[in-house]
């Protein structure tokens, strides 16, 4: 899980720079690791465990104010990658109020 995570990021990184999105990855232990994603409105963390718990939140920038909160278990490696996706997407599309 965490090296679909790692391999994500690093392929998606000119993408996501080039849609005003920055993404950095940090190892977060053995068997966890996070991301980090900032757009001019949200800034974002996804946390997984290997063992298939993914904890995904947001907060605006404008508000400091948490606008996006989801936990997801018993996720496995084909699912990691559309929620990922959904979440630049999410970023993209938000707005506030």
């Amino acid at each position: 899980m965490i090296d679909v995570l790692r391999s994500w990021c690093s392929e998606q990184e000119q993408r996501l720079v080039s849609r005003g999105i920055k993404v950095k990855f940090f190892e977060g232990g053995p068997e966890s690791a996070y991301i980090d994603l900032e757009s001019k409105l949200t800034i974002a963390r996804v946390s997984l465990w290997e063992e298939g718990f993914c904890d995904m939140e947001s907060l605006s920038i404008a508000t400091g104010q948490q606008v996006l909160c989801q936990h997801h278990e018993g996720l496995q490696a084909n699912g990691l990658v559309p929620l990922l996706d959904g979440l630049v997407n999410w970023m993209m599309e938000f707005r506030e109020g």
